[in-house]
């Protein structure tokens, strides 16, 4: 069986395809299918994620639309008709019993070129509020499968599934016995992990900065800052903390490879993110309390996920324009002084998770690829 992949932009898109690549070849083994999959996306981020994996990987063009003026929005125009070559090429020599789509402007031509080949399509929509590829995909999708309850009544009910968001089970299935080795934790202290995605979250970076003085005072800090984010956060990291003599606290880093996660994700008293339906649905697998903190572009969608999550008591929801310093600590320390409010958090958490979509997702291509 030939299973197409694709997606990808950024670490949301990339990593729940990695989880649900990892159960198709867990399922098609214990089976005896012999599954096949290339995946497809239009960045060397998500194709290189893959080649890790020894998934073969094709990057192809793909024009992508922002809601806003830009020059890039006119040159873009010119990558779809070549990346539909590219696309038609590839498919046509591979041509694939099933294709997966996660979503993003990388997804939309191979699913409109699997769509003209008659080759049946499954989509994942992560986000609360669905995006624009997803919305226009859907009506050439076999099936649609989301990962917020609310979703589901925006696409068609007769062929829409609410799943949940997969995630990759290494990340959870046990903690490493080296975890605290191999994130440098030298205290007993309550420990905070603040994440800014593959791409980094400037604003966060930022706020925390200002906010170390106080938050040395207290606790141990893992602050992973994104990609090219690095050398500005040791710097500011310098002149904020220079003089505490718990500087050593504060450990910075600018991606985390899978067991640095999975070792933060188990140790962290306290989570802050971006509302990402990635980091969401992972930080309720491990039933942690958090800060949400939504970006507020790409139209309002990490809002909506932060307040679907929110709403059964897992979350904090911290707004843009409350993202001060004074407002942050606050925050940190009203949750952390409080066991019992951070202990129902924890459990809100888990009721939410859906540590089991990536085994569902599997079984739904396979199925529909047989």
């Amino acid at each position: 069986m030939r299973i197409l992949l694709t997606g990808g932009g950024s670490g949301g898109h990339v990593y729940p395809l990695i989880a649900v690549y990892r159960k198709i070849v867990q399922i098609s083994k214990y089976q005896g299918i012999d599954a096949d999959c290339l995946f497809m996306g239009p960045d060397s981020f998500s194709v290189s994620v893959f080649r890790k994996e020894k998934v073969r990987s094709k990057m192809v063009l793909a024009g992508k639309l922002r809601r806003y003026f830009s020059v890039l929005n006119i040159m873009d125009i010119f990558k779809i008709p070549i990346g539909f070559v590219q696309v038609f090429w590839q498919l046509f020599w591979f041509m694939p019993d099933a294709i997966f789509a996660k979503g993003g402007y990388g997804s939309v031509l191979p699913v409109f070129v699997g769509w003209i080949f008659r080759i049946p399509i499954i989509i994942h929509e992560s986000d609360a509020a669905p995006g624009l590829a997803n919305r226009i995909l859907g009506r050439f999708a076999k099936m649609i499968i989301v990962s917020f309850q609310e979703t589901q009544q925006i696409f068609p009910s007769h062929k829409t599934a609410f799943v949940g968001n997969p995630i990759r089970e290494e990340l959870f299935k046990e903690i490493p016995a080296d975890a605290r080795e191999i994130l440098g934790i030298k205290s007993n202290r309550p420990l905070i992990l603040i994440l800014g995605g593959s791409q980094g979250a400037e604003e966060i970076n930022d706020v925390v900065l200002l906010s170390l003085p106080e938050l040395m005072l207290k606790y141990e800090i893992i602050h992973q800052c994104g990609a090219g984010r690095i050398e500005k956060m040791k710097k500011g990291d310098l002149v904020q903390v220079r003089d505490f003599e718990s500087r050593h606290l504060f450990h910075i880093f600018e991606t985390l490879d899978e067991k640095q996660m999975a070792s933060a994700y188990h140790l962290a008293d306290l989570i802050i993110s971006r509302a990402g339906a990635g980091a969401i649905f992972e930080i309720a697998a491990f039933g942690k309390p958090s800060i949400l903190i939504p970006y507020s572009g790409a139209s309002d969608h990490q809002y909506k996920n932060a307040y679907a999550y929110s709403e059964g008591g897992a979350a904090m929801v911290l707004e843009n324009e409350n993202v001060k310093p004074h407002m942050l600590v606050s925050d940190i320390n009203s949750l952390v002084s409080d066991p019992k409010r951070m202990e129902a958090m924890g459990k809100a958490a888990l009721e939410f998770a859906k540590p089991d979509a990536a085994e569902k997702i599997a079984n739904a291509i396979l199925a529909l690829g047989s």
